[in-house]
């Protein structure tokens, strides 16, 4: 059976109800009948920040010196979140975990520090998660403290359980997944929508059937990659048992 690819089409109303600012700040759901998603705060502000290079550049090299003096009281986390794009990590950590008294995840989602920016020192990754002292202030308190953050990506690079294995031996790992087919869809109408992709559906995972092996082929031999999954992976990401090999 055939997809109808005039069903997903991109309603060009869709370009307009885009989130807010207040959305982040409300933590509310941007929803229609073409899609949802949803941006968190800090998300939303550094997606504005990126846009002047010069500022993030100087800001990149302040953190850093600033780091490397607060991180080592900083705890790693206790759990990792992985799902290939589009399974509701982002949902999951930020309107569901973020609620849970006993669970302070990641200031912010998908960090992304063991696939594309292991470059970063360990001290720039711990930043993102709660203190040691906070850790024993809840304690004494009577009050659990569990940290964690979700990155889909990491499931998708067979790079990132080396890495991660280094640093945190005992970390736990939650995967997420999703019908397979509604996943593909939705990762398809995301890209579109952020317009990083012009695309056809139809002739992208014809491209991906042809060229998929040979492209991720090349992008496992290079451990030292920080780019992103290879982009035409439509269909790959949604073979889950593939992906979970690895790990």
């Amino acid at each position: 059976m055939g997809v109808d690819y005039d069903s997903i089409k991109i309603p060009e109303k869709i370009f307009k109800n885009k989130s807010t600012i207040f959305d982040a700040i409300f933590q509310r759901v941007k929803t229609d009948k073409w899609d949802n998603f949803y941006e968190n705060f800090p998300t939303k502000v550094s997606n504005k920040l990126n846009k002047n290079v010069k500022l993030v550049n100087i800001l990149k090299q302040i953190y850093g010196i600033y780091c490397n003096v607060l991180a080592p009281f900083h705890i790693l986390p206790d759990f990792l979140i992985l799902a290939p794009g589009a399974c509701g990590t982002t949902s999951m950590l930020e309107l569901y975990l973020r609620s849970n008294k006993e669970i302070i995840p990641s200031k912010v989602n998908e960090i992304t520090y063991f696939d594309r920016k292991h470059n970063k020192s360990v001290n720039w990754y711990k930043m993102f998660f709660p203190t040691i002292l906070t850790k024993k202030i809840r304690q004494i308190l009577g009050k659990k403290t569990l940290t964690g953050e979700a990155t889909g990506g990491y499931i998708l690079n067979p790079n990132a359980p080396i890495r991660i294995k280094k640093i945190m031996p005992k970390v736990k790992l939650i995967v997420m997944i999703r019908n397979p087919v509604d996943r593909t869809l939705s990762h398809y109408k995301r890209r579109v929508r952020i317009t990083k992709e012009k695309q056809l559906l139809e002739d992208l995972i014809e491209h991906e059937l042809e060229h998929f092996d040979e492209e991720f082929e090349e992008y496992v031999n290079n451990e030292k990659a920080i780019s992103p999954y290879p982009p035409i992976s439509y269909l790959t990401c949604s073979k889950y048992s593939q992906h979970i090999e690895y790990w």
